[in-house]
């Protein structure tokens, strides 16, 4: 996408700033949209700032001092990782012997892996999403991240959801 956003987010963006600039939304109508369009329940659905916000809500929330994090891609990634408390490792794969993160579709190359989750958690930075038919991955350790901000030309409302196991 390499023109401005389309002129209905701009719309919605402009009447819910005038409507409300000092309120919190009421994230539960976007939950609800989101969640029917991968037809999964709302409560799997975690709305956030953008990718890079819930990625590192993501690791928090799985990472501890012990845990070795691989990541094949984005640079900003092993900074999230030691914010974290946990060790960031570079390499060219996942292993699949630790918890990875792993884009997809890779940037810059394209390239859609196909992940296989296996005990260790496997969180997916999926912020270019909207540029591939990307399924969702039903697995207890799989957590999905996307964006709103590449495909839409959203990045200055820096907005994303991530998509969380369920129960």
């Amino acid at each position: 996408w390499l023109g401005p956003p389309h002129p209905e987010a701009i719309n919605a963006a402009t009447f819910a700033l005038r409507r409300a600039v000092n309120h919190y939304a009421d994230s539960a109508p976007l939950r609800a949209a989101i969640a029917a369009s991968h037809d999964i329940d709302p409560a799997r659905v975690a709305i956030g700032h953008g990718a890079g916000e819930l990625i590192r809500a993501a690791l928090r929330a799985v990472a501890t001092e012990e845990t070795e994090i691989v990541w094949p891609g984005w640079g900003l990634l092993p900074q999230l990782v030691d914010d974290a408390g946990a060790t960031p490792i570079p390499v060219a794969v996942p292993s699949g012997t630790r918890t990875a993160v792993l884009c997809r579709p890779n940037d810059p190359t394209g390239a859609v892996p196909e992940p296989s989750p296996g005990e260790h958690w496997l969180i997916l930075d999926e912020a270019l999403a909207g540029f591939a038919e990307l399924e969702l991955i039903d697995h207890p350790r799989v957590i999905q991240v996307r964006s709103f901000s590449k495909a839409h030309a959203l990045a200055g409302l820096r907005i994303g959801y991530a998509i969380v196991p369920d129960g």
